[in-house]
């Protein structure tokens, strides 16, 4: 079961934590005094010392054992974490720098046409979504270094994964070779996200109006909804849940709605068709 999020500080006492940030997704750490400390984790192929790359590759904060920093770090991080999915708690028995080079090792995967790429593990919407599609063998393989990670779900719950103690964390093979069905997964996972920018770029007013922990689950019962309709492409979902942001989600009962939407799923007409029509309708 989810925690609630105003227990992270007792979840975490008395236990050695380290903070995995994401800077891609929240510039304002990479110069935040808590963050004086960090280690980046360790990419191949990517030199220590390019400043490009520590821009956008995650990095460890080791909790400190002093209480005030220790609090005036967690408060930070919760924040981060809420406002942007950016920060989540690891607890390991390694030290810092070496759960870095274990990490990095994890961030290195190979797409299913050989093409590399960069596991955002330290974005936790990504998280969850790459822990399902693990089979039991490499979800052992992959979480070795960590005993617990906690993250906040899209409903702001924080949340858990516990780790086998007795894994070994030197068995995972760099790069992972994700197979298509994976591959698959968790780009599906993410196309909510990329609707979700869609909307704060063209209608962030609108989005405002949804509750933060509520917009992840609107927008994919949005996206259920349009594909019924026809719509596939994420522009496309970003239009229709722009409709259902101005006149509520179940816009397309309404029998105007069903007569046009009916032409777009036959492809007599596009959604910005029906749009224009209905608004021709209602002047």
């Amino acid at each position: 079961m989810p925690i609630q999020h105003t227990s992270l500080s007792a979840a975490l006492e008395g236990l050695r934590v380290c903070a995995l940030i994401d800077p891609a997704l929240c510039p304002d750490a990479l110069s935040h005094r808590t963050t004086r400390d960090a280690r980046a984790l360790e990419v191949q192929g990517v030199g220590a010392t390019d400043e490009a790359a520590k821009t956008v590759l995650p990095f460890l904060v080791a909790l400190s054992d002093d209480a005030k920093d220790r609090q005036r770090q967690l408060s930070a991080f919760e924040t981060w974490a809420l406002e942007s999915h950016s920060v989540s708690w690891l607890v390991a028995s390694a030290p810092a720098d070496a759960l870095a080079s274990l990490l990095g090792q994890r961030l290195d995967v190979m797409l299913s046409d050989e093409q590399p790429a960069l596991l955002r593990i330290s974005d936790t919407r990504i998280l969850p979504a790459v822990h399902s599609v693990l089979t039991d063998v490499e979800r052992a393989q992959f979480l070795a270094p960590v005993h617990q990670w906690w993250y906040f779900d899209r409903q702001e719950k924080l949340q858990r994964i516990t780790c086998e103690p007795e894994s070994d964390a030197g068995v995972w093979k760099t790069p992972w070779r994700l197979a298509p069905a994976q591959e698959s997964a968790l780009l599906l996972a993410a196309e909510p996200d990329t609707v979700l920018a869609l909307l704060r770029e063209q209608a962030a007013q609108k989005l405002q109006e949804v509750p933060r922990a509520q917009r992840h689950s609107f927008v994919s019962e949005q996206m259920h909804n349009a594909r019924e309709w026809g719509l596939e492409s994420a522009e496309q979902h970003a239009l229709y849940c722009m409709i259902a942001l101005s006149l509520g989600a179940g816009f397309s009962e309404q029998p105007a709605w069903r007569l046009e939407l009916a032409k777009v799923r036959d492809k007599t007409i596009t959604l910005t068709q029906a749009i224009e029509t209905i608004e021709q309708g209602m002047t």
